[in-house]
């Protein structure tokens, strides 16, 4: 398998779900915003709504998107998020 990056940190990526159980996707996007502010932070729901994304984007994340994902579309979302990095 090829490696998309490297970094010199432990995470460099958070793929996190809207409804997780005791701490939903939004304020985890917040508290790992807060913890790593260049961290790639991707919601994902079955139901993205415009106002959903949004919500994800005041809350730290850099996007969300709809699920199912497979893995093209995270090889995608990881190169287009961090081929810069």
């Amino acid at each position: 398998r090829r490696v998309l990056f490297r970094s010199d940190r432990p995470f460099a990526f958070a793929f996190v779900d809207w409804r997780m159980p005791g701490l939903d996707g939004l304020e985890t996007a917040r508290r790992l915003r807060g913890i790593d502010p260049r961290m790639l932070i991707v919601g994902h729901s079955s139901d993205c709504t415009r106002s959903l994304r949004a919500a994800f984007i005041a809350a730290g994340a850099d996007d969300c998107v709809m699920k199912p994902v497979t893995e093209p579309m995270l090889d995608a979302i990881v190169l287009r998020w961090l081929s810069g990095a």
